[in-house]
């Protein structure tokens, strides 16, 4: 059933269990790095006998699951980890709303999940010298609005498509305004606006490439169809171009 873990929006919803199988609480959200296309928390709803604020999230590095042999299972909508109801004690928590950038809670959350998990560099910044910050609630990427460098709207995503085993998010699945079906959109012919991550802003996309390649992209008639690794191929290789 991996291709039921592909499609980002499939991931909210599932129940975090412990170690023994018992329920930590709901995976709600997830926090996504869309310049580096990866996955890099995931932002939990505890159950109470964690004693944690009520309304707070919890905030675990999605390499909990990846590098720390944690456990997708689709068929019973759960990701295992391998920890303990103990190790939540003091965990960083995100309120209702919190914004997520400036990233200056990142911090705090990576020191406290070095102590029980193994976490790689990957974190909120891009790859590049001058700090830059494009991250996002997968809440908010699930139905964002995608323009063109003139602020002409070009579509709306539907969903993601994504490697489980390493959070890598490959492909927005956009719906065009025009013309009938959906398109494989890689994330690196995107960025979010600066102006789009400041407090009250609304999520956007903007294309990086001609229009031209967007319209003119070979469509397909279900997300389900953009999990053949043959299609993925062709379509990374069009937006190579």
């Amino acid at each position: 059933m991996r291709t039921k873990l592909t499609h980002l929006s499939n991931l909210i919803g599932y129940q975090v269990l412990d170690e023994n199988g018992n329920k930590l609480g709901i995976a709600s959200d997830y926090i996504v790095n869309t310049c580096e296309t990866y996955i890099i928390y995931i932002l939990m709803e505890p159950v109470a006998s964690l004693n944690i604020a009520p309304g707070s999230r919890v905030m675990i590095p999605f390499e909990a699951v990846t590098i720390n042999s944690g456990v997708f299972d689709a068929q019973n909508k759960t990701i295992q980890l391998r920890l303990i109801p103990e190790q939540f004690s003091g965990a960083p928590i995100f309120p209702a709303g919190q914004q997520l950038t400036p990233t200056n809670w990142e911090g705090a959350v990576r020191d406290f999940w070095m102590k029980a998990v193994r976490i790689g560099m990957l974190g909120t910044g891009c790859g590049v010298t001058a700090p830059l910050y494009k991250v996002a609630y997968a809440t908010q990427l699930l139905g964002v609005k995608l323009y063109d460098g003139n602020k002409n709207l070009l579509g709306t995503v539907q969903d993601a498509i994504l490697e489980p085993e390493s959070g890598k998010i490959n492909f927005y699945i956009v719906k065009p305004v025009i013309g009938d079906g959906l398109e494989m959109l890689t994330l690196g012919a995107t960025n979010i606006p600066n102006e789009a991550l400041l407090p009250g802003s609304t999520l956007t996309l903007v294309l990086l490439v001609d229009p031209a390649l967007f319209l003119n992209a070979p469509r397909i008639g279900s997300v389900d169809e953009a999990d053949n690794f043959a299609l993925q191929s062709k379509m990374r290789q069009y937006w190579g171009k």
